[in-house]
């Protein structure tokens, strides 16, 4: 547990607001540990004794050989079911909205959150969950690349995503997003590849349901953030 801790393993898997629950163990487990060792009267070790404390060594052995990373392909192909995030009762028109300019003292509703209309630097989850805010206009956000043709099922002629996971309590539950993007675009990348991408969000129908679509994209590749993950805290997006 100290070892999850001190190097941040545990994120890999885990929220990161877990990280005190994850200290207050370590003391308990500490606790039981030398309560026990109190209760015991010495020894001499078994060879029994060190294959018992070798099978508990697995896990953490397994964690300090193999290099760190986190949900990719794999596991967006297992998961991903089509652009369900979106409700389709909240979608009740396609065309693009005129934005408006955030005057001095006013703050209307459908204003761009960053004021006056530019490119607006979003993150997956907000173009998913509040897509109508977004509509028409010029945004850029970071995630992982993925090509594949099963992706038209959900996507119609595309078959390109940019993705990431969003997870409410570890990786069990991670739910993957994705927007998709015009077909050929990213052609040069491998998939799974991290990359920023700018360009006009927009809201397709495909057999009725929307289907979020980034147009006249600008792609260009980056490196995997620290935090690959989106959490939701309340009302509040964490990127």
């Amino acid at each position: 547990m100290l070892y999850l801790l001190v190097n941040q393993r545990y994120t890999d898997f885990l929220r990161p607001g877990f990280g005190l629950l994850l200290a207050l163990a370590h003391f308990a487990a500490l606790a039981f540990m030398l309560a026990a060792m109190a209760g015991q009267r010495p020894r001499k070790l078994h060879i029994s004794d060190l294959l018992r404390a070798l099978i508990l060594l697995l896990p953490l052995l397994y964690l300090m050989i193999v290099p760190r990373t986190g949900l990719g392909g794999s596991t967006f192909r297992n998961r991903y079911i089509g652009p369900t995030a979106i409700s389709t009762d909240r979608i009740s028109d396609l065309s693009p909205k005129k934005p408006t300019i955030r005057l001095p003292g006013q703050s209307p509703a459908n204003c761009p959150p960053n004021g006056p209309v530019g490119v607006q630097k979003r993150s997956i989850l907000e173009l998913s969950f509040e897509p109508m805010r977004y509509l028409g206009q010029r945004v850029t956000f970071t995630g992982m690349l993925m090509r594949d043709k099963q992706l038209q099922q959900y996507l119609g002629d595309s078959d390109t995503v940019i993705y990431r996971f969003l997870m409410t309590c570890c990786a069990a539950d991670a739910l993957p997003l994705a927007i998709a993007l015009e077909s050929g675009k990213a052609s040069a990348l491998a998939n799974d590849q991290w990359v920023q991408v700018e360009g006009d969000f927009q809201l397709h129908r495909l057999q009725g349901k929307p289907v979020p679509m980034v147009e006249n994209a600008v792609i260009r590749p980056i490196d995997a953030p620290e935090a690959p993950y989106l959490f939701l805290t309340g009302n509040i997006y964490r990127r």
